[in-house]
């Protein structure tokens, strides 16, 4: 804003930037229990998802879009995410 302020669209840039980023980078336990989806596209490539009903973490076919957030790119992550230490 002119006066040195913030007005309602740069708060509302900033929020939408936030979120995100947040939705991107830090994914809620929840996607977890979302079925494996393969997406679209053509673009294969192997990532790993988790698995509610085993509770493990295993690979699948990815198609390069699409899809949703049960996709890790490491067993590593999604363990780190979705698996109950116990």
């Amino acid at each position: 804003a002119a006066s040195g302020g913030m007005n309602k669209n740069d708060f509302l840039s900033i929020f939408s930037s936030f979120t995100c980023w947040f939705v991107k980078w830090v994914p809620s336990r929840n996607v977890c229990l979302l079925a494996k989806n393969s997406g679209g596209c053509r673009r294969p490539s192997v990532v790993w998802f988790h698995d509610a009903r085993t509770g493990r973490c295993a690979r699948f076919l990815y198609n390069g879009c699409g899809g949703n957030q049960n996709r890790f790119r490491t067993r590593e992550r999604c363990e780190e995410m979705c698996v109950t230490k116990s």
